[in-house]
């Protein structure tokens, strides 16, 4: 009996497993969350901006809806904004400012995240120092505070790694 229950086992996460990894992965939400995401998952809007993706929380499992409910992906030409607490498409010109302000060779707008009366920015810059660990990569570098009415900057943080 030992014997035969032993391959059942086997069988049987072997095919679990399949089941779990059946699909392609989003990874830019999964950067942004502890949950695994897939493509399956997520709705894409295209406009003359750019494309907006969401997750589609009729298909989606609960660490996605809990963690993404309110996040989506603005992606214009090659770069993705993570826009937070908004649709883009309301915010697109306040977006499409602050990208221009903080996109150089080796900066970039990462997120865009909307509160009451502020805008929190995250921006990325590109590691150059070949013996950090994330050498090669953009990693987060300032979260700067906006007033959402007159565009004022209230707070700048640097990020420490």
């Amino acid at each position: 009996m030992k014997d035969v229950v032993h391959p059942l086992l086997i069988m049987s996460i072997l095919s679990l497993s399949s089941c779990l990894m059946s699909g392609e992965s989003h990874e830019d939400f999964m950067a942004r969350s502890d949950c695994w995401v897939y493509k399956d998952y997520v709705d894409v809007d295209c406009y003359t901006f750019g494309c907006v993706h969401s997750i589609d929380t009729s298909e989606a499992g609960e660490c996605n809806k809990v963690q993404l409910d309110n996040v989506q992906l603005l992606y214009m030409g090659r770069y993705c904004i993570g826009v937070y607490n908004a649709r883009p498409q309301d915010h697109i010109d306040d977006i499409q400012y602050y990208k221009a302000l903080y996109h150089t060779n080796s900066t970039r707008l990462s997120d865009y995240i909307v509160h009451d009366s502020t805008i929190v920015l995250c921006v990325k810059k590109y590691c150059k120092d070949s013996s950090n660990v994330f050498y090669g990569d953009y990693i987060d570098w300032r979260r700067i505070t906006y007033d959402r009415k007159n565009r004022k900057q209230i707070r700048m943080d640097v990020i420490e790694h």
